[in-house]
């Protein structure tokens, strides 16, 4: 079974992920806030990779801090981010 992660190039953070779709969301979500942020933050791409490390290190570090990367996935979503339209 192939593992997943987010590789933020730039920082060179890896985050681990529990699919590859998930990956990809966040990868699109960090890649939407640094082309929106880019003059204060600087160039910065993420991208999905293969976990690099052991399937142990894989778990650990979803539990640690995937609960913290699916919240940035909600919060960053760009369809949360437009106004609430209602017809009257």
């Amino acid at each position: 079974m192939t593992l997943y992660a987010v590789h933020a190039q730039g920082s060179d953070d890896i985050i681990a992920a529990p699919s590859k779709d998930d990956a990809q969301t966040l990868a699109d979500r960090m890649n939407m806030w640094s082309d929106t942020f880019r003059k204060w933050v600087g160039p910065a791409r993420a991208v999905v990779i293969e976990y690099p490390d052991s399937p142990e290190s894989h778990a650990e570090q979803l539990e640690a801090d995937w609960s913290r990367h699916e919240l940035f996935i909600v919060i960053a979503d760009p369809e949360a981010l437009q106004p609430n339209r209602t017809s009257r």
